[in-house]
């Protein structure tokens, strides 16, 4: 888990150790790297290898794993982005696929209109993420581009309720509703 901002709180969680089953490591940041440099750095000093998944932490997904895995692996799709298609696009920029392929991003502000957004979920092989040329940069801006316009970058479509955002405190504060819970439950049962 890559943290900087309230890496102190993050760290007394795990110490805590309520998860006891789970092997939590924690790759502190020593200043804000971006989300990209983030996951640069957690690869580089884990050693990782293979492939690595990415999830932002002020997302809230319900994913099927193994269809992403599955359609990684099957399709050879190298950089595999999960997306969902939200009424609103403004907030956090859009994409345009075509044959699961990301062609364009449609940066923030800039359409009103529905549409497939990136949902913090991110599979591709840890090379791609190492051998980044910066040690700061943006998954989304910065090598998420790069692997668009190569025509590298793939999407697998999540449901229209797989994505929430909890990244402002008003999104956030959502989730202690009822109806949110009980919308988020309905995904399960």
């Amino acid at each position: 888990l890559a943290i900087y901002h309230k890496a102190d709180q993050f760290e007394d969680f795990v110490s805590l150790n309520e998860y006891s089953d789970l092997d939590i490591k924690l790759v502190l940041e020593e200043s804000p790297l971006g989300t990209g440099g983030a996951a640069k750095n957690v690869i580089i000093k884990e050693n990782l290898k293979e492939e690595t998944f990415v999830l932002n932490g002020d997302t809230l997904i319900n994913f099927n794993l193994n269809k992403i895995v599955k359609n990684f692996y099957y399709k050879n799709h190298l950089n595999l982005l999960l997306v969902s298609k939200v009424k609103h696009m403004d907030r956090y920029g859009g994409l345009k696929i075509r044959d699961d392929r990301v062609v364009e991003f449609i940066p923030p502000g800039t359409s009103h209109q529905s549409g497939f957004v990136f949902s913090g979920l991110y599979l591709g092989k840890t090379e791609i993420i190492r051998e980044y040329p910066k040690n700061k940069f943006s998954l989304d801006k910065d090598l998420f581009s790069v692997l668009c316009s190569n025509g590298d970058l793939f999407a697998i479509k999540g449901s229209e309720s797989c994505f929430y955002d909890i990244g402002t405190p008003e999104s956030y504060g959502r989730l202690l509703t009822k109806d949110f819970v009980q919308d988020f439950m309905n995904l399960w049962i």
